[in-house]
């Protein structure tokens, strides 16, 4: 069965509501039933295996860590295989064309009349300055393509867009700079909390909001994200506006099946869009959401790959949060540790350090994803809980990094 919050249908089944857009051109995953998976899946699947220890400054906490020269990349890990898995080729072909491209999206959504951020293409700087100006400061200005808000500012003048414009072409993170376009985003700025939605699509017609990702972010210009929290009952779960534009998002993008994480601001007018993710969240919200929930999201996109019919049906009701440490300032990482019995706590679900000794950090504002010097997951009864838990893990790290002029700076 599909999922218990079902939009627009009351229908628990995927297979069992088709409305009148099944017969449009749909961008989806392919339908030919299980034999893609012995046809397609174990010659283009990627995983990445998890096999080193959790290390400290003084030495190893044992549990799942990310290995290797990928450690500073989070997937979407998956506890029962021990493995990272990402998109088969074909959909990642699919998602550079479509979703990262960010002024597509933009276009399709204003197409439909989904709310969302007045968005306008600028192919150079002046271009960008004028755009500004009609919309009014502050706007945001952000690469066509990329991740992990790298190259995302918000601008206040004139001078802010050129600077801003410059670093949407040139700020990247984890190479996706060979997926770059030319010319840049400006954007309106929109004001309120940030959220995203966990949807599958399961059949066209057919949405399901999964659950609902509360994100923490660090000090503008950038827009960093420096935590993630999912609470299965989240009351937003349940607001029919929020469901509405969310529907409305994926039927604009002619979705017929997939995970999607579509990120929203809560303004005074309403839900509105900021981005239409085809993919499961990163940040390892996956995994935040089968811990309040129960719910498989990378399982259930294996499913639909498949041909099948997913369970989304929470099978728990609790809440977990993820926190991420960044530098105080731009370096080089001495020493890292955790003090204290915090290691030992039930709900510290795993601390990963993600940055090797000696490495060099950038703090903010040119910070990126890559510059993460840790991540921890916490789970609870609650979102509250949660907060007071992940506060209280970041209280008891202590990382030293030394400044350009060879002074160390130790923070704890």
């Amino acid at each position: 069965m599909c999922g218990m919050r079902e939009v627009p249908s009351s229908s628990t089944s995927c297979r069992e509501h088709h409305d009148d857009g099944a017969s449009t051109p749909a961008i989806g995953l392919p339908s030919d039933g299980n034999s893609l998976v012995s046809r397609l899946l174990p010659a283009t699947w990627y995983s990445v295996r998890f096999t080193a220890p959790v290390e400290t400054g003084r030495g190893a906490l044992s549990g799942p860590a990310l290995a290797g020269s990928n450690r500073g990349r989070i997937e979407h890990f998956d506890r029962s295989t021990g493995r990272c898995a990402l998109l088969p080729r074909w959909l990642a072909s699919l998602r550079r064309r479509v979703f990262h491209i960010k002024a597509v999206t933009r276009r399709l959504l204003a197409e439909h009349g989904v709310p969302s951020a007045s968005s306008y293409l600028a192919q150079d700087a002046d271009h960008g300055v004028k755009i500004a100006r009609r919309l009014g400061y502050p706007v945001v200005v952000k690469p066509r393509g990329r991740a992990g808000s790298a190259g995302v500012l918000r601008a206040d003048s004139d001078d802010d867009v050129r600077e801003a414009f410059h670093h949407a072409l040139v700020d990247s993170v984890l190479g996706l700079e060979a997926w770059s376009v030319t010319g840049a985003l400006v954007e309106e700025y929109l004001q309120g909390p940030e959220i995203g939605v966990e949807t599958v699509v399961c059949a066209p017609g057919q949405i399901r909001i999964v659950a609902v990702t509360r994100k923490t972010l660090g000090p503008e210009p950038q827009f960093q994200e420096i935590g993630h929290s999912v609470d299965a009952a989240d009351p937003l779960l349940h607001d029919s506006a929020l469901a509405g534009v969310v529907t409305a998002a994926a039927r604009a993008l002619r979705l017929s099946r997939g995970v999607l994480h579509i990120e929203l601001r809560l303004t005074s007018d309403g839900p509105r869009v900021i981005e239409v993710n085809g993919r499961p969240a990163g940040d390892l919200i996956p995994l935040l959401v089968e811990r309040a929930t129960g719910v498989n999201l990378p399982q259930a996109l294996a499913v639909l790959a498949a041909g099948g019919t997913p369970d989304l049906a929470p099978t728990r009701s609790e809440a977990a949060a993820i926190g991420f440490l960044y530098p105080e300032h731009t370096g080089y990482l001495e020493q890292f540790d955790v003090h204290g019995a915090m290691r030992h706590q039930l709900w510290l679900e795993r601390l990963v350090w993600t940055r090797d000794l000696g490495t060099q950090v950038t703090a903010a504002p040119r910070s990126s994803i890559d510059d993460r010097i840790a991540h921890w997951v916490v789970t609870g009864p609650t979102a509250a809980d949660c907060a007071i838990r992940r506060d209280m893990v970041a209280d008891h790290l202590s990382v030293c990094v030394s400044r350009p002029a060879h002074t160390t700076s130790c923070a704890k």
